[in-house]
């Protein structure tokens, strides 16, 4: 596995960021840097994240001319229909981790690395970590970073608060929570 197809951006809000500069036509990495004021290096974190999620789509564009010294067209993101749901959702609502669960389940990368993320008793950080060096040239100190990004998600998408990281999701009485999906 590509070690560009493991995220390494632990903040869904500044995915969210990157998608919502895309979807307004920044479409190149120096144009999402400058519209979201984060450096290149990390609007390209977010970026690829993004992609691992379906949220963006890469592709050249030979309309669009090339960096300085390349020979190739320039490279553009452009917004899937997934992107544009998770626009229409509210900030860190509901809806909103809908998308990110419809969006970690369709991901090939993400279900190759950590099919059950998003299941009731998800992975620890040690058995992700392992997965991770298993899978790919990380060293075991990026992949325990990157394990931790990918349960940053997880805390994030079935809305476990910090003092209750290690129950199960749960709803209002201790009911199973239920996502609104749609």
């Amino acid at each position: 596995m590509r070690t560009l197809d493991i995220p390494q951006a632990n903040d869904l809000d500044s995915v969210r960021a990157v998608v919502r500069a895309v979807a307004e036509d920044h479409a190149s990495l120096v144009a999402v840097a400058d519209f979201t004021g984060f450096s290149k290096r990390h609007a390209r974190y977010r970026l690829h994240a993004a992609r691992v999620l379906g949220l963006v789509a890469l592709t050249a564009d030979a309309s669009r001319p090339a960096a300085p010294g390349l020979d190739r067209p320039a490279e553009v993101y452009l917004p899937t229909a997934l992107a544009r749901r998770l626009l229409e959702a509210p900030l860190r609502s509901a809806a909103e981790r809908g998308v990110y669960f419809d969006a970690i389940n369709r991901s090939k990368a993400l279900q190759a690395i950590a099919p059950d993320l998003l299941a009731a008793s998800g992975p620890t950080v040690e058995a992700l970590t392992d997965r991770l060096t298993e899978l790919s040239d990380l060293s075991r100190a990026t992949a325990e970073r990157r394990a931790g990004t990918l349960l940053a998600w997880r805390r994030r998408v079935l809305d476990i608060q910090p003092e209750n990281h290690d129950r199960e999701p749960s709803g209002v009485d201790g009911e199973p929570q239920q996502l609104d999906l749609f």
